[in-house]
């Protein structure tokens, strides 16, 4: 019979450099879960990003509304000027 070495009961057995004493390092979710809140303050940041876009193009939205109404405002005019001109002009 060979020698055999016992390691001591309260020592846990390590596996890559898990421990393996516990439920949540048996399965490596300590190591998963600091790169999953890693991934998510990442989201967060890029998400707090886009909002901020979207903001800036709202703007830019109700801007080239109001331009375009002004616009549009100012092309009625004309044909209707040219119309009353035409009118008191016929009139005399």
């Amino acid at each position: 019979m060979g020698l055999r070495t016992k390691r001591p009961v309260s020592q846990p057995m390590k596996k890559k450099g898990l421990e393996m004493g516990t439920e949540s390092n048996a399965n490596g979710w300590t190591q998963w879960s600091k790169h999953v809140l890693l991934k998510l303050g990442e989201l967060e940041k890029n998400m707090s990003k886009i909002y901020e876009a979207i903001t800036e193009l709202k703007v830019e939205i109700a801007m080239l509304k109001v331009k375009s109404g002004v616009w549009g405002l100012l092309g009625g005019l004309i044909p209707a000027a040219i119309a009353i001109i035409y009118i008191l002009l016929k009139g005399k």
